[in-house]
């Protein structure tokens, strides 16, 4: 209505062909371009053919690294939907991106357009523990170590009146056997 009523000021007429597109960086509903373009000489009576936004592009961002929580606040109010899977890793804290696919940094997407992006995200190792009484303190060591699993030992001493017991050796654990860690 406002473009109608400032080309009627100048003789001028809006076109009926008007196209709606979304924009890199135009705000919903404002005129980025415009056929024939300002300064150019028109007769009276001529239609304006015009292009106005409906809103602007999403530019997916680089989400490695990234919490997945934070990753989920960047995405919201977008119609990004998020797909997950997971990777048990030790050397990196649980809740991390690792990877992403289906939409890539930088990518710009149409935010009332349906979409996915699938996130591979850390997670904390998950064995259940076995049985490790009598076994070489050593050996219990560097079977749960090559697990991934943080092992600490705990020196304990020797109760009084215990006349038979072996040194270097599991007695306890805590996680107990099947219990997942």
């Amino acid at each position: 209505e406002e473009a109608e009523l400032m080309l009627s000021q100048y003789g001028l007429e809006l076109s009926d062909d008007i196209t709606y597109d979304i924009t890199d960086g135009t705000a919903e509903n404002l005129i980025y371009e415009q056929s024939p373009k300002s300064g150019e000489r028109v007769t009276e009576g001529s239609k304006v053919k015009v292009s106005i936004s409906t809103g602007t592009y999403f530019v997916v961002g680089n989400y490695v690294n990234m919490s997945l929580e934070d990753a989920n606040a960047a995405l919201a109010g977008t119609k990004i939907d998020v797909l997950t899977e997971y990777e048990e890793r030790t050397d990196i804290a649980a809740g991390i991106i690792l990877e992403q696919s289906l939409l890539q940094a930088g990518e710009k997407v149409n935010p009332t357009v349906s979409r996915q992006i699938r996130f591979k995200i850390s997670k904390s190792i998950s064995i259940q523990l076995v049985n490790y009484s009598g076994m070489s303190i050593s050996a219990a060591k560097e079977l749960l170590e090559n697990q991934g699993v943080k092992v600490e030992l705990i020196v304990q001493d020797v109760p009084e009146g215990l006349v038979e017991y072996k040194l270097n050796v599991v007695i306890n654990q805590s996680p107990k056997s099947g219990e997942h860690y």
